[in-house]
């Protein structure tokens, strides 16, 4: 899976930006969400995806299953979900003021433990909405951990209706969250970039794009699509994109 986007200085020049849309520029995806690019006409750039890596990791597995690999799809949708509780915890820490630093000091010990990650995301849960998190049903457990740790194949059906479970899942949740938490629903992303400008000292202009993805949180709203339209645009915008 690529990103697929043009040069804003050929965009935005008045004398180049006919031939724009013909100069795309195709960047293979990585974790960090940065992207040193340079457009066939020479100019570089710092690309930066401020979607949040879980809604990235979605995408990935309904690609998977568009190409026919449900084993594949299962274990994205389950990464998916695994970054979208940190993203929540993210944002609960940011809506509560919770110094940045302080957060990693913690969040370190964790980072490679998702069972901790868990508990650390039911826990802000609570703590925020006063009330227990939803909690995945052991069927769709007991399926995940026969795809990933048992090397169990599942059917294409199978996929589609974890997806869908997963999905709903998350969005169930991420309504509430931009609800209850809108200072913090965008931290996460701010905090990103501004660590990556921190580290990263450079003359370069850094870009910011955001996809069209199928949870897109930058777009969320009261309105929630069914996961059969999200796929179904998904697919749409693939054709589009990535397939010339």
């Amino acid at each position: 899976m690529k990103v697929l986007t043009s040069c804003m200085k050929c965009t935005f020049d008045t004398k180049e930006v006919s031939l724009a849309k013909f100069l795309p520029i195709h960047a293979e995806l990585n974790s960090e969400g940065f992207y040193e690019v340079e457009c066939p006409r020479g100019h570089k750039s710092i690309l930066w995806i401020q979607n949040d890596q879980f809604e990235i990791l979605f995408d990935s597995a309904v690609l998977a299953i568009l190409d026919g690999y449900s084993r594949e799809a299962v274990s994205s949708f389950a990464a998916s979900l695994e970054r979208f509780y940190e993203f929540c915890i993210r944002v609960i820490q940011s809506n509560n003021e919770i110094d940045q630093n302080e957060f990693e000091k913690v969040w370190k010990s964790m980072s490679r433990q998702s069972e901790r990650q868990l508990g650390a995301f039911y826990m802000a849960y609570l703590s925020e909405f006063k009330k227990a998190p939803p909690i995945i049903e052991n069927k769709w457990m007991e399926f995940r951990n026969r795809v990933i740790h048992k090397g169990s194949f599942p059917s294409a059906i199978e996929t589609l209706m974890y997806g869908e479970y997963i999905y709903n899942y998350m969005i169930e949740i991420l309504l509430d969250l931009k609800t209850k938490c809108p200072i913090g629903f965008h931290e996460p992303a701010v905090n990103k970039i501004r660590s990556y400008s921190q580290k990263n000292e450079t003359n370069i202009q850094i870009t910011t794009v955001g996809l069209a993805t199928c949870i897109n949180i930058l777009a969320l709203d009261g309105e929630k699509k069914t996961f059969e339209e999200v796929v179904e645009s998904f697919k749409r915008m693939y054709k589009l994109q990535y397939s010339k």
